[in-house]
């Protein structure tokens, strides 16, 4: 392929012609001996490629954090679901995200969807209970209807049910001291 640019370019300079023109000769001479057509060829203009979308990611929300010392229980809102998790049972999961440390005052979350794995750069998201009627106002999407029958209680890290098991306004949330 040396050989070819250097005797094309030697040609080229003979004949007045740009050493683009004679790189350009020398690709396509070479092409024909390879037997590419003229489309396998790579262009030098860059192609772009297209963004990856990024779906917003719904964050969890502590309705309560409950119990004593290190034996502590959260109650996690996400996707409309009621989670009770606690890291003294196992019970870690609501949804892709995993319950990574718990206190008294809030609860940290990791972001591992699809059974990934717990590393430095993974997404860790404090959470903390509401304080106010005010703060609780954004939990659940739709209202809550009495009428409507509640989940029991299932066993693991699966959600109580669609829905809480009180309407919000019934609901106050834990309050520390």
């Amino acid at each position: 392929m040396l050989g070819t640019v250097c005797a094309t370019a030697a040609h080229a300079q003979m004949t007045g012609s740009t050493l683009e023109q004679a790189i350009e000769i020398a690709r396509a001479s070479k092409s024909g001996e390879l037997g590419l057509r003229p489309s396998h060829r790579g262009n030098n203009e860059p192609i772009a490629l297209p963004k990856p979308v990024r779906t917003e990611v719904t964050q969890p929300k502590v309705w309560s954090i409950t119990g004593l010392d290190r034996d502590l229980s959260v109650e996690v809102v996400y996707e409309g679901k009621v989670y009770p998790l606690s890291v003294m049972r196992n019970q870690l999961r609501a949804g892709p995200w995993m319950l990574v440390r718990l206190s008294a005052h809030s609860a940290d979350f990791a972001y591992l969807p699809n059974g990934q794995r717990m590393r430095e750069k993974t997404q860790v998201v404090q959470a903390f209970p509401p304080g106010s009627h005010a703060q609780m106002q954004g939990y659940f999407d739709a209202p809550v209807l009495l009428a409507a029958p509640v989940a029991g209680a299932v066993s693991g890290a699966h959600a109580l049910g669609a829905r809480p098991p009180l309407p919000p306004e019934l609901m106050r949330p834990a309050m520390q001291p």
